[in-house]
């Protein structure tokens, strides 16, 4: 994400362009423009696709950038391998969660929606490995001697997939 967002400050300063006008032309505003730029938001297919159309001279790099980046993390992000790598040694798990579902408790159905709204995968085939990745962390629930499992919740809200029970 630095690397793709250093590419964006470099190609638009180089274009002689503000972070509002960029964001005129790939439909993000200027500040969503700037956390691009910073590596602080992942750029959606769109941001990447309106960065082409600004930047034409490169060939169409922000698209195939943002494309193949996506294959490189699998169904985690690569800042995700910690925790995967905590959660399987755990003894116990406390967490608190005041909006959503915590991902050792989603159902397949408000995985896939949660991602939908979310992740924005680029293909149903993305979105199941998205889903199965999420649901395999469950196994640790599983296993002989699973860790201890305490979960607080306020305000959790459904997302109407019929995943819920």
């Amino acid at each position: 994400m630095h690397f793709f967002g250093s590419e964006v400050r470099h190609a638009r300063m180089a274009a002689g362009m503000t972070q509002a006008e960029l964001g005129m032309i790939v439909g993000y505003d200027a500040s969503e423009v700037s956390k691009v730029e910073a590596g602080i938001l992942k750029p959606p297919e769109r941001f990447a696709e309106g960065c082409d159309r600004a930047f034409p001279h490169m060939g169409g790099w922000f698209g195939r950038f943002v494309h193949q980046a996506k294959k490189w993390d699998g169904p985690y992000p690569s800042w995700f391998e910690d925790w995967i790598k905590a959660e399987r040694d755990a003894l116990a798990i406390r967490m608190w969660q005041m909006d959503l579902v915590p991902g050792l408790l989603q159902t397949p159905d408000y995985a896939r929606e949660l991602f939908r709204a979310w992740q924005h995968a680029s293909t149903d085939d993305e979105l199941d490995g998205l889903v199965n990745g999420r649901i395999e962390r469950q196994g640790i629930l599983d296993r002989g001697t699973p860790p201890e499992l305490w979960v607080n919740t306020t305000d959790l809200r459904c997302l109407g997939c019929s995943g819920c029970t």
